[in-house]
């Protein structure tokens, strides 16, 4: 009879659905209440929620850590979504799509001088896979009344300002980026236009520890903007490893940029 009982529960864990079991995990190591699961069955995507802790609403701030990182892992994004909601935020923040860039190809041609950058059929895919985790974080945040902000970090930032400039995807009341890149040079060359283009205000957080697409770029996101009079748009360079060890300074960052907005 035991050994009976012992096959049927190895069983039961082996038909056990690995996104159920890692939803079971993640519900075990994170605090009670601040799990969300959105959508349904093996497509369900996670989001977190932290509720504001002041008597006044501002709105809702929705943050997206790097392609493929859970936002605890991600220092900056981690430390501005716990802290928002002590200024008056309900806060969230989304799980990214975890496919691996690894081998992703985001060139054309590897046999050439300068490679052309990859089909943008190939890019449609990751923008899609974005899109979709994004509209599903939008039906949380359309619950609480004032503005709503998304903090991205990275290429999720990058290919939500892709969706964005193609009218994929709402534009939020307001845009904040932190260390935004693509891995490709004429892609990151388009990507500080349309980011200038983008018709709500920006903040622009450029790690001076960011990688090398991030920081070489940053003159020119800076230039695209005064080209193309954004003057809601603001570049502040955050020294290097403060994200990680002086956290109230990227808080204070974001929320005096937020302020002098009227937000």
């Amino acid at each position: 009879m035991k050994q009976t009982l012992l096959h049927l529960c190895l069983l039961t864990v082996l038909l056990t659905p690995a996104a159920a079991q890692a939803n079971n995990d993640l519900d075990y190591y994170l605090p009670p209440g601040e799990v969300v699961w959105l959508g349904e069955g093996d497509t369900q995507v996670l989001l977190l929620e932290q509720e504001n802790k002041q008597a006044f609403d501002r709105g809702s701030i929705l943050h997206i850590p790097e392609w493929g990182y859970h936002p605890y892992q991600s220092a900056a994004i981690r430390s501005l979504y716990q802290s928002m909601p002590d200024y008056g935020w309900q806060s969230y923040a989304l799980q990214p799509p975890t496919q691996p860039l690894d081998n992703f190809r985001w060139q054309g041609d590897e046999d050439v001088r300068y490679p052309e950058p990859l089909a943008d059929e190939e890019l449609a895919e990751l923008r899609e896979q974005l899109r979709e985790r994004v509209e599903l974080a939008y039906s949380q945040t359309s619950l609480i009344a004032g503005s709503v902000i998304i903090v991205a970090e990275g290429i999720s930032a990058a290919l939500l300002t892709d969706l964005f400039s193609r009218n994929e995807l709402p534009l939020p009341d307001a845009f904040v980026v932190y260390g935004i890149y693509f891995p490709q040079w004429q892609l990151n060359q388009q990507l500080a236009t349309k980011l200038a283009q983008l018709p709500v205000p920006v903040l622009d957080l450029s790690p001076h520890d960011g990688n090398d697409w991030v920081t070489q770029a940053a003159s020119r996101r800076q230039q695209q903007a005064q080209r193309h009079q954004q003057v809601s748009y603001r570049q502040r360079i955050i020294p290097a490893g403060t994200h990680a060890h002086q956290p109230r300074y990227l808080q204070h960052q974001l929320y005096g940029w937020l302020r002098s907005n009227d937000f």
